[in-house]
């Protein structure tokens, strides 16, 4: 499997697919996992988490929210240099249904929607706002560079692709931004594939090349 930028995945880590509170009130997500820290950061607006440091449980959190709603709550753990997949936890505000009502088809083709904010861009902005690193900006600059500086036309296959996104990423500590690094990592495998076999056709070439600029635009935006 390519994994873009990535070391390799070897911590296990669980979350409640849902937990639920009340308006106001403190609501606990607790992870079960053999790592000794989880770091938990909210995807939607709206939703503040403690600061770890306040609490004494290093597998947990607590969220409040002013607003009912469905809020996102990304988390993720390691061990050395072995970091976990990331988990998400949907936690539920004041009585909000279990998800939206499905739609039924409509009897014609609906009208094109025109295009909106790109949801890369938006989960990457979310989780950049929660990340607690000092230096989160300066990293986000520089793995810009790395996506800026790679040309999908000087490799052959995917697996070549990966290979030159690492070594432009050297200087780059394997566990900064860690969690926007696996959110992007995560879309390159779903655009582009994850065989690392797989020959760089003029298509191929052509959708890595869009992609790389799109990520790169996206970290150059983070301030």
């Amino acid at each position: 499997m390519i994994c873009f930028l990535l070391l390799a995945i070897g911590q296990d880590l669980k979350l409640p697919a849902e937990v639920r509170g009340e308006v106001g009130s403190f609501v606990t997500i607790l992870a079960e996992t053999s790592g000794k820290v989880v770091k938990f950061y909210p995807l939607d607006a709206g939703l503040s988490v403690f600061p770890p440091a306040l609490l004494a449980n290093t597998k947990a959190t607590v969220v409040v929210a002013a607003q009912p709603g469905r809020y996102r709550v990304l988390a993720y753990t390691a061990a050395g240099d072995a970091p976990s997949d990331p988990v998400l936890c949907t936690v539920v505000i004041g009585g909000a249904p279990p998800g939206p009502a499905p739609v039924p088809p409509a009897p014609n083709p609906p009208a094109p929607i025109p295009p909106g904010p790109d949801p890369l861009a938006m989960s990457i902005r979310g989780i950049f706002g929660g990340l607690q690193e000092a230096s989160k900006a300066q990293m986000a600059a520089s793995l810009a560079k790395v996506f800026r500086a790679v040309d999908p036309a000087t490799v052959a296959t995917l697996g070549q692709l990966e290979a030159a996104l690492r070594a432009q990423s050297r200087g780059i500590p394997a566990t900064a931004i860690q969690p926007i690094r696996e959110t992007i990592a995560e879309h390159l495998r779903s655009t582009l594939g994850e065989n690392p076999e797989l020959v760089m056709d003029e298509a191929l070439r052509a959708k890595a090349r869009a992609e790389l600029a799109r990520v790169a635009t996206i970290l150059e935006g983070l301030q």
